[in-house]
């Protein structure tokens, strides 16, 4: 084979290589597949579902703090299970979505995105996306104990230290008073010695 036709094979090897390594189905996931996915399972609804969950959450965990730990005063539960609803009123669903699109479309194809596509859009698909907003909202409940256990202990650990703190900068009175009455003993103590010198002088 003469050289100029070896040349022009290995670059059509080369070509087709390149080719098959940039094909659509290996290319990163787009903006517009990632987003149809998330339509698909309906993300948004289930952000919403959750955000709920930790709202109950967050008020059986206030309020088993507030019997466990009390008493308060009148209406600091109220005042607390409010500052919880507030922090989650406006929970930035559609900002929560955008924000996690370049993860999607960091680790997926194209391909595999449309495969998920696909695979959702069957009726097996279709059976498991109207599954999941029951199995996200009796996720939450099963986790409340497990929630509240780690929350008591972590607020538990505070208060210990916050104690230790406390005890560790409060002065000692009753070293104070040993210190006070010991001063007072030797003042009295020199009196009583200064006092047959200056007989005598006098």
């Amino acid at each position: 084979m003469k050289p100029s036709a070896l040349f022009l094979a290995a670059c059509l090897l080369l070509s087709s290589v390149s080719f098959a390594q940039q094909s659509p189905a290996d290319a990163p996931a787009s903006k517009e597949d990632i987003e149809k996915y998330l339509d698909l399972v309906h993300m948004r609804e289930l952000l919403k579902l959750r955000v709920d969950g930790s709202r109950a959450q967050l008020h059986q965990v206030i309020h088993d703090f507030v019997q466990k730990q009390g008493p308060f005063p009148e209406g600091f539960e109220g005042r607390m299970a409010k500052m919880a609803d507030d922090m989650l009123k406006d929970y930035p669903t559609d900002e929560m979505i955008d924000s996690v699109i370049p993860v999607y479309q960091k680790h997926l194809t194209k391909g595999e995105v449309a495969a998920l596509i696909a695979f959702y859009s069957a009726p097996t698909g279709q059976a498991i996306v109207a599954k999941l907003p029951v199995i996200t909202t009796e996720s939450a409940q099963a986790s409340t104990a497990v929630v509240q256990e780690i929350l008591t202990r972590a607020i538990q650990s505070v208060q210990e230290a916050t104690r230790k703190n406390l005890n560790r900068t409060r002065p000692n009175h009753r070293s104070c008073r040993n210190r006070i009455r010991d001063s007072l003993s030797c003042r009295a103590a020199r009196t009583r010695c200064l006092n047959p010198c200056l007989s005598r002088i006098i």
